[in-house]
């Protein structure tokens, strides 16, 4: 993320540039993007929720698949996941606001998080999506160039649901 410094001193300017990605991307089936802020230890941390209103599409699967009427993007402004990232994300998700949540980083994705991915999807029935810095990259690209497409998202998804 260009420009945006990594840890605690730029997560407000990584969580407002992941907000304004999904409200760039997706507003044709998100809608009503919030913030919901929360005080943990001492510091704010932001994490974006948005209604899914689509009526096909990636965004229609996701709702019928996992419960998806609200779908929450947590941000994470580090180069790496520990397990506890993936833990807290699915304590986020549930029955009511639905079973799939996006977890944004810095970082690449580590072939280690499938375990804990796995585990989220089999044990506890939650889907996460974790977007990288070179997925977030590819989104940054399609808002740029006005051709938003779902097939990353599916691709995304896909290989989730394989492990």
């Amino acid at each position: 993320m260009p420009g945006i410094a990594g840890g605690i001193p730029g997560a407000s300017e990584f969580e407002e540039f992941v907000g304004e990605l999904v409200r760039l991307c997706f507003f044709r089936s998100l809608e009503n993007l919030q913030p919901q802020v929360r005080d943990l230890d001492g510091s704010q941390i932001r994490d974006w929720i948005a209604s899914n209103r689509a009526e096909s599409g990636f965004w229609s699967t996701a709702r019928s698949r996992y419960d998806a009427n609200q779908v929450i993007f947590e941000c994470k402004n580090k180069d790496s996941l520990k397990a506890s990232d993936l833990h807290q994300m699915t304590y986020y998700l549930n029955e009511r606001k639905g079973r799939l949540g996006f977890l944004c980083f810095r970082g690449r994705f580590n072939p280690t998080y499938e375990r804990h991915l796995k585990t989220c999807l089999t044990d506890h029935g939650v889907a996460i999506i974790v977007l990288g810095e070179n997925d977030l990259r590819v989104f940054t690209r399609q808002a740029k160039n006005e051709k938003v497409k779902e097939a990353h998202l599916f691709e995304k998804l896909d290989a989730l649901e394989r492990l």
